[in-house]
């Protein structure tokens, strides 16, 4: 699993800046742990 980042409801990469993301004071940005699979186990 891994966490996943978004301003303005798009992914944030590790190349973006406040700056060209033109974020402000105040501005928030949404962190969300992503699960990707999974599987359900019945005994």
């Amino acid at each position: 699993a891994s966490l996943k980042f978004l301003f303005d409801g798009q992914r944030i990469n590790d190349k973006d800046t406040p700056k060209n993301l033109e974020m402000e004071n105040g501005d928030v940005i949404e962190v969300y742990h992503e699960q990707v699979g999974g599987a359900v186990m019945l005994l």
